[in-house]
């Protein structure tokens, strides 16, 4: 037996003592292959009509050694990025809260210019190689009740990550919302239960510059104060002398003011007294 006879090879003077026979894993083009090991005996080569995003193609079957792609193929962020999300499990209706997003990035590369998006607000981040970052959101639930599913979104120009979470939101006895319009704080404030009493307070420095008791009807009342920074909004919600709720929050403003004179302004005929006499004082020392 020799390469020339048919016996113990494997192909025609190929195999046993011979040659290896040509195959589809040989890495050479042969056989009446159309590329290296691909197509005629073997498996198809890849192509771009095959279905397959393969051969060094941005999307399936186009970009490449294919027609460009009509549009820059989105690919999964989460196959570069891990994101997870914190945030009460339960709200009261118009209040604020928090929502926590952590990025890290799982991937071999940077990634920059990415938005991070909940609820229409938005941040901008870039993640270095094995960075985590913390982006917190401060967000005000929904008015009225129910569970509401929001989505947390990270994306740039070519990857997508979203994630969901649910919130659910219970009714709130007493609203209370504020926003500061030219040099006025706007102070809103209603209550679900009718003919209530809010008790109202705007404190400096632990020194009460605004007053009043609101009774709440048919709708919600705003007040407007001159605007300030660093001061404390209380409220206390009451039906007769029973206290349903208490509401403290710290607003930092953008505009300081002066502290309305308490005393003058709750207590006018003693405050107009104290103006008389201090008139007087500068009146007799300017004309003796």
């Amino acid at each position: 037996k020799n390469c020339h006879d048919e016996g113990c090879e494997e192909g025609i003077d190929c195999g046993g003592p011979c040659k290896p026979c040509p195959s589809c894993s040989d890495g050479i083009q042969n056989q009446g292959e159309e590329g290296i090991d691909c197509g005629g005996p073997c498996k198809p080569c890849p192509s771009c009509s095959d279905g397959i995003q393969n051969q060094g193609e941005e999307g399936i079957d186009c970009g490449g050694p294919c027609k460009p792609c009509k549009e820059k193929p989105v690919v999964r962020l989460d196959e570069k990025a891990e994101m997870s999300i914190s945030f009460p499990k339960e709200v009261l209706s118009g209040e604020k809260y928090r929502v926590t997003v952590v990025l890290r990035n799982t991937g071999d590369t940077p990634i920059h210019n990415i938005t991070v998006r909940i609820g229409g607000m938005e941040k901008n981040i870039n993640l270095d190689l094995g960075d985590i970052i913390t982006i917190d959101f401060d967000l005000v639930a929904p008015e009225g009740r129910g569970n509401y599913i929001f989505i947390a979104q990270a994306f740039t120009d070519r990857l997508f990550l979203e994630k969901g979470f649910e919130l659910k939101v219970k009714s709130n006895p007493l609203t209370l919302r504020t926003d500061i319009e030219g040099n006025n704080l706007n102070i809103f404030v209603d209550s679900n239960i009718r003919n209530s009493i809010i008790d109202l307070e705007v404190l400096k420095e632990n020194r009460v510059i605004y007053k009043d008791i609101i009774e709440i009807k048919d709708r919600g009342v705003l007040r407007k104060i001159k605007a300030g920074k660093d001061y404390i909004i209380r409220v206390v919600l009451r039906k007769g002398n029973k206290i349903i709720e208490r509401r403290e929050t710290k607003l930092e403003a953008e505009r300081e003011f002066k502290p309305v004179n308490i005393d003058m302004f709750l207590l006018p005929p003693f405050g107009l007294i104290d103006l008389y006499l201090l008139i007087s004082i500068l009146f007799k020392f300017r004309y003796p």
